[in-house]
């Protein structure tokens, strides 16, 4: 494995962080997260300094050592991955974009963004930050180095290496191919010439692939010349480079057939609901069941007062009586709903930070529908056919 294939900065426009990630704090606002995934890299980009970097460069060092200097190295590698990520970030926040996260994983760096920047000016000062933290860097680390030279072999030799990991990181995510940095540059120029950032998006991504192809293939070229693990770790960024290419561009066509759709044109209305006194077996007898329903509005006057889910009745289930009344096991959190007027996209992005598959629409108080992302696949394809006819 070659350290310097790390460094992936994937902004990724969704409002939650990666799944499974750990929060190790806040910085402005932002969440720092690690991917258990990390770790694996973090052991193998110590392992290969540890066994392979450092020896070669001091040949009487001992192992302990070694392992020191590859797991600092490490260390400070992803401290230059989260600087370079925190760039971003930072700009994005300053230039009205909502940052919810910054998670450190296998591939190098992502953050969670809740919307695209609106202007392609914007775009292209958020993309470009990145590569230069990175630059910016590795010349400090430069610096750093030139300033121990004949002080400490050690601490120089891991200067030069970050010095040397940060300009490729740069290099790296320079390479206009989207997501990474540069194709996020490409796609701000094509954006500003067409006004389009859809097909913006699109030449950007095919850009992308074409990107993520040839890592795939160096990668088995590579296995098939003895380099087994380098070529598969080469081989998997191709892979999630497409994969985020891919995924990029169904956001972006997702946002713009929802552009100008509001909830109250997709929602279904007069929804099935239950009075909040219904116990639980009635909840399950006369409304999961005979309607299929995976998540239930409660209602008293036909105001919402809550929203259980199969997972929540199952929980409640094995501590309450079959008789007992819904209303008196709410647990009082706050209930997410929406209203008719909101716009789609940002109905669908709160149900998928609350990771709901069904969403009360109120207005006055009063429950008036229900939007579950059933309905908006509905909706998604009826308006396709309608177009083709």
């Amino acid at each position: 494995m070659r350290p310097s294939a790390l460094g992936v900065s994937v902004p990724r426009v969704e409002p939650e962080p990666m799944p499974g990630s750990v929060l190790l704090g806040r910085v402005a606002g932002i969440e720092i997260r690690v991917h258990p995934s990390w770790l694996i890299v973090f052991f193998l980009v110590s392992w290969s300094l540890a066994t392979a970097y450092y020896p070669s460069s001091f040949p009487d060092l001992a192992v302990g050592t070694a392992w020191i200097l590859g797991s600092v190295s490490a260390l400070l590698l992803f401290a230059s991955v989260l600087a370079h990520e925190m760039a971003h970030s930072l700009v994005a926040l300053a230039r009205g974009c909502r940052v919810n996260s910054i998670t450190l994983f296998i591939f190098g760096g992502v953050a969670s963004m809740e919307d695209e920047p609106q202007r392609p000016l914007r775009e292209f000062v958020i993309a470009a930050v990145g590569p230069l933290t990175s630059f910016a860097l590795a010349g400090l680390f430069a610096a750093a180095a030139a300033s121990l030279e004949g002080v400490s072999g050690e601490a120089t030799a891991v200067l030069i290496y970050l010095a040397t990991i940060n300009a490729l990181l740069g290099l790296f995510n320079l390479i206009p191919g989207f997501p990474l940095d540069g194709g996020r540059v490409l796609r701000s120029i094509i954006w500003w010439i067409t006004g389009s950032i859809r097909r913006a998006t699109r030449i950007a991504a095919g850009t992308g692939r074409l990107v993520a192809y040839a890592f795939i293939v160096l990668g088995v070229i590579q296995i098939f010349g003895g380099n087994v693990l380098g070529g598969i770790w080469i081989a998997m960024i191709g892979w999630f480079l497409s994969s985020a290419a891919d995924a990029s561009v169904q956001q972006v066509t997702l946002a713009d057939h929802l552009a100008g759709v509001i909830v109250g044109d997709v929602m279904r209305r007069d929804p099935v609901a239950a009075p909040i006194a219904t116990s639980l077996r009635g909840l399950v007898d006369e409304y999961v069941i005979p309607f299929n329903l995976r998540a239930v509005p409660l209602t008293e006057s036909r105001r919402l007062a809550g929203m259980i889910t199969l997972a929540d009745l199952r929980r409640v289930s094995q501590a309450q009586s079959p008789g007992t009344a819904i209303g008196s096991v709410l647990d009082g959190s706050p209930i997410v709903a929406t209203s008719p007027g909101t716009s789609l996209l940002d109905a669908l992005g709160a149900m998928a930070k609350a990771d709901l598959e069904r969403l009360p629409v109120v207005e006055d108080d009063r429950l008036v529908g229900i939007l579950s992302r059933s309905d908006v696949v509905r909706y998604l394809n009826v308006r396709e056919v309608v177009q083709r006819a």
